[in-house]
């Protein structure tokens, strides 16, 4: 029987901002467009760990609060024994411009309380309330060298704590209540210009009516110049009417090409090895699972190895119960290790790793690929595309003469066949008629043996002569066959992968078409309704 489980969504119109399990052992799990068994945890599982050398975990950015799941991931403050910090928690800073979002998931615990469970173990959480435009970008005033150092910089909001769990109603019965008086804000320590982030995650574009200002070119400079040199930005572009994907592969072309500039225009950097990777995750399976659409850019591909090489399961035991629900969502996650059903996960995952390492010939360590592609660039789909059409040339440079070969070949088989088929016909009338002129000789009611004995040697003779001809030309045939079939063996393959060179350049050379429609958002916003899907 399926389990149930009951959970809490934020939903704006038609658009789903997220939800939360409300089971206790259940509703720290990251749940909708972020599950753990999906792109932003196969990110999370790959980079957010905690740097030995420096002390520290990598910087979290959230542009779009929605329910506050990114906090689920959040690494609290650890404590050793004689209460002194081991690890420090985690910075998570998010970005909203809503008010009312804000006060739905991130100052009360009514509906949603991963921000406030995130608090209480230590993260260093703070919200950003305003447009990201401003607050994230590095020159904005409130960073000014002409404020002094104790006022500068953006302010970070905590948690307000709005709800009270053990609060009276109306009726004075326990059943939760606001406070009254609300709590005085408090705030942590304020972003300041030089802030890094480790990881960036633009989630504001699902809604029927984007943002825009928030995913342009010069928006992607301001999230870069805020980025760790080895940071990733994750943007959720699921929509249902928008395509951004050829969007984001022209800014990073753009980027790549022209670098990196600050908002008065001055040059910040060079990015010539800028990339970007996608993973459209249409597995609802999992509980709490939506179908989601990401895209990963990082200033080199090198620095998002470990999110599309995925160690295997024994060497991430805090991933177990995750992929357990993912792979048996009937089952009841507080009792995956109990069950050992988290050990049956891990066999699998291995066996599926090593079987996929055999078939492609991998060598080095063992590691599980997941499906992220990388963006289709202008120039990208060009150099494929010459390297295909090269590929293509110098194929059916090779396949003509064996494509000619086959011709004569099949010419000269349907030649054969044209005489073959009456020649069968007449061995076989001839052989006939020689059996029945044979038994009819033995047959002691035959009056004139002497007329059938004379025509049974005709026919005798008459098979003679045609049975060494059908020989002949059956011999004849089935040499043209044989041959024919190992000329087909040599040309047949090059003739595939000719039809799927010229299938995959066709292709190309349609999303090429799209993505130039598109052209790059830039802050005129010339071109954004070349986005919409037809």
């Amino acid at each position: 029987m399926q389990a149930r489980y009951y959970v809490n969504r934020l939903v704006h119109g038609t658009t789903l901002h997220g939800k939360q399990f409300l089971e206790e052992d259940l509703h720290r799990l990251p749940s909708s467009y972020y599950h753990a068994s999906g792109p932003v945890g196969m990110v999370m599982r790959g980079y957010n760990r905690f740097n030995e050398k420096e002390k520290r975990w990598p910087a979290l950015a959230v542009i779009g609060l929605g329910t506050g799941t990114v906090a689920a991931y959040a690494n609290g403050e650890q404590k050793a024994p004689d209460g002194t910090v081991e690890r420090p928690g985690q910075r998570l800073d998010y970005y909203d411009i809503d008010q009312v979002v804000v006060d739905i998931s991130y100052n009360q615990r009514r509906y949603f309380t991963y921000c406030e469970d995130a608090k209480k173990r230590g993260v260093d959480i703070g919200l950003i309330l305003g447009d990201a435009r401003l607050t994230c970008d590095p020159s904005n005033t409130l960073n000014s060298e002409s404020i002094p150092a104790e006022k500068r910089g953006v302010p970070r909001l905590r948690p307000g704590e709005h709800w009270d769990d053990d609060g009276l109603d109306r009726n004075g019965k326990p059943n939760g209540a606001y406070r009254n008086p609300l709590p005085k804000p408090e705030y942590g320590p304020a972003l300041m210009a030089g802030d890094k982030y480790g990881l960036i995650f633009a989630d504001a574009f699902s809604s029927d009516a984007i943002p825009v200002h928030l995913i342009t070119r010069e928006a992607m400079m301001i999230y870069l110049q805020r980025l760790e040199k080895d940071g990733i930005i994750c943007v959720h572009i699921s929509n249902r009417y928008l395509d951004l994907l050829p969007v984001l592969s022209n800014i990073v072309s753009n980027l790549r090409e022209h670098g990196v500039y600050d908002s008065k225009g001055n040059p910040v950097e060079k990015v010539p090895n800028l990339v970007g990777y996608h993973m459209s995750d249409d597995d609802e399976i999992a509980p709490g699972k939506s179908r989601s659409h990401w895209v990963a850019i990082t200033r080199d591909v090198a620095n998002i190895e470990r999110m599309m090489n995925v160690p295997l399961w024994e060497s991430d035991e805090g991933s177990l119960d995750a992929l357990g629900t993912a792979l048996w969502p009937s089952a009841d996650p507080a009792m995956m290790a109990a069950s050992g059903l988290a050990l049956a996960c891990r066999g699998i995952s291995e066996e599926v790793a090593k079987k996929a390492f055999v078939e492609e010939k991998r060598t080095g360590k063992m590691v599980a690929r997941t499906k992220w592609f990388p963006l289709d660039t202008l120039h990208d789909i060009d150099a494929r595309n010459d390297e295909d059409k090269a590929r293509l040339a110098q194929l059916e440079k090779d396949v003509g003469p064996l494509k000619e070969k086959v011709a004569d070949l099949e010419k000269q088989l349907k030649a054969l066949e044209k005489d073959y088929e009456p020649l069968k016909q007449e061995q076989e009338a001839a052989e006939k008629n020689a059996a029945a002129l044979e038994a009819l000789l033995k047959d002691a009611r035959t009056a004139d043996k002497a007329d059938v004995a004379r025509k049974l040697e005709e026919a005798k003779k008459k098979a003679a002569d045609v049975t060494p001809k059908f020989k002949r030309m059956t011999e004849e045939k089935e040499t043209l066959t044989s041959s024919l079939a190992w000329w087909k063996e040599r040309r047949d393959p090059l003739a595939l992968e000719a039809a799927r060179l010229k299938r995959r350049i066709d292709s190309l050379e349609d999303r090429r078409k799209k993505i130039a429609r598109v052209g790059v958002w830039t802050d005129d916003y010339s071109n954004l309704l070349s986005v919409f899907n037809r």
